[in-house]
């Protein structure tokens, strides 16, 4: 979901002398930024949790749901302009639950007052809260500027040469200005390896830490930790690895056969035992290795077969823009959107809202369920693993509930943690802080355990 526009960069001699303060401000305010061991496949204990459990409920929360209100919630849009009416097409899908979230760009951010205002409408015309999204990487790929008080703007090139405080600091900065605005996901980081410096839509513009997958999973997760505490998700970008494409997926067919390399997954996986993966966005690539028929979006052995189950995630799983050329003009939005679903993904993304594909969306994974090509089960793995994304959302946890039963109040403090274990890798040089524990479960989670166990 990008609208690349160049920004100059700071110098060498300017970010050394900042990066520096940042950090000496960091450690004086006691700020901490843990980092987990680099494990590739065993996932990090959880802490247990002390609450009184939440007795079960006796009939299915979502049986009583619409099959179009579930498939709504799986829908995210972009949009033109910079205000709502009330009584436009996109905000009557919005208070129809036709929608499930929206996608933040260039156009339509003028001013902090403005955008924050745009959300607010949105929001208050949303009978469900909305997943409220932008890509502010830093460098070129960012959506607000210095009008949003983000005056330094780093890459993640330049980042993963420096020191984590410095990355932590930076991510720090981005995360509160989102809060701030309603803008509740961050489409970033990209964890894509830079394997390949040429790579005209990563490796050219600076969008990756670095070409060593620790180093990669180590910044990635300390910009995921500064965003967990201003109570703001991110998204892990592209899965399975665009690093080391030649040509552009937003344009054309992406073959990465011959260049992809295992250990692009370890970013991915390392984020992901953690506890720290809220949504994983797809890559619109074709890799041989993982599937001789579809690309990774539309793919159940990459998505299925090697995220859900090698990897054991159970978090979104978000397509990049479906209308990127690598998708639409070899399969068309419908098919895409078929055979994507059927490959195990949560959210559909559309940079240009309309209502017909809006309306196409949801008749085609309708008919997918009617069909039985999909069952209705499978629906509400995706319509489950939302709703749990939702209750993250600051002071929207009660309304997300199908039964009507709050959940607890979804802050910085009820994102999980993990529990940070020392590495002979990797030596914080600060105390680690007490562990936040995760939050209580509830009916909704239990839900989805059930139907995804």
């Amino acid at each position: 979901m990008q609208n690349h526009k160049p920004i100059a960069q700071k110098s060498r001699r300017t970010f050394l002398q900042q990066t520096g303060t940042i950090a000496a401000a960091a450690l004086l305010s006691g700020c901490t930024v843990m980092l987990p061991p680099v494990e590739l496949s065993t996932p990090a204990p959880q802490p247990e949790s002390t609450s009184t459990p939440v007795p079960q409920p006796t009939t299915d929360p979502l049986a009583a749901i619409p099959l179009e209100t579930k498939i709504g919630q799986m829908i995210m849009v972009g949009f033109a302009g910079t205000k709502i009416a009330s009584n436009s097409p996109l905000m009557r899908d919005v208070q129809l639950g036709r929608i499930g979230g929206v996608a933040l760009f260039d156009y339509n951010i003028q001013t902090f007052e403005q955008t924050k205002n745009l959300i607010s409408t949105l929001q208050n015309g949303a009978t469900t809260p909305l997943i409220v999204s932008a890509d502010q990487e830093g460098g070129r790929v960012q959506r607000l500027g210095a009008t949003f008080g983000l005056a330094d703007n780093f890459s993640a090139q330049e980042l993963g040469t420096k020191d984590i405080y410095a990355t932590h600091a930076f991510a720090q900065a981005i995360a509160n200005v989102l809060a701030e605005a309603g803008i509740n996901l961050n489409l970033a980081p990209v964890v894509d390896l830079n394997s390949n410096p040429q790579n005209p839509i990563i490796g050219q513009l600076g969008r990756s830490f670095s070409a060593d997958h620790n180093v990669v999973s180590q910044h990635a997760y300390t910009f995921i930790q500064a965003h967990h505490d201003a109570g703001v998700q991110c998204t892990l970008k592209h899965f399975p690895g665009h690093g080391s494409s030649t040509t552009n997926s937003h344009t054309e067919f992406v073959d990465v056969t011959n260049s992809w390399r295992e250990d692009e997954l370890f970013p991915f996986s390392y984020i992901i035992n953690t506890g720290r993966s809220d949504a994983i966005m797809t890559a619109h690539i074709f890799n041989a290795k993982l599937d001789e028929e579809y690309p990774a979006t539309l793919s159940k052995k990459v998505l299925t077969d090697t995220l859900r189950q090698r990897l054991n995630y159970n978090g979104l799983i978000i397509t990049d823009d479906m209308r990127m050329g690598a998708i639409n003009d070899y399969y068309g939005y419908e098919k895409a959107v078929e055979l994507a679903v059927l490959a195990g993904v949560d959210v559909i993304a559309d940079s240009w809202y309309q209502a017909d594909r809006v309306e196409a969306t949801i008749r085609t994974i309708s008919n997918l369920v009617q069909s039985g090509q999909t069952s209705a089960r499978r629906i509400d793995e995706s319509y489950a693993r939302i709703m749990r994304a939702k209750s993250r959302i600051p002071g929207h946890a009660s309304l997300v509930q199908p039964t009507g039963q709050p959940n607890p109040t979804a802050t910085a403090a009820t994102m999980a943690t993990p529990t940070p274990i020392p590495s002979a890798m990797l030596t914080p040089t600060a105390a680690p802080s007490a562990n936040t524990p995760i939050p209580p479960e509830t009916q909704y989670y239990d839900k989805l355990e059930e139907l995804t166990e």
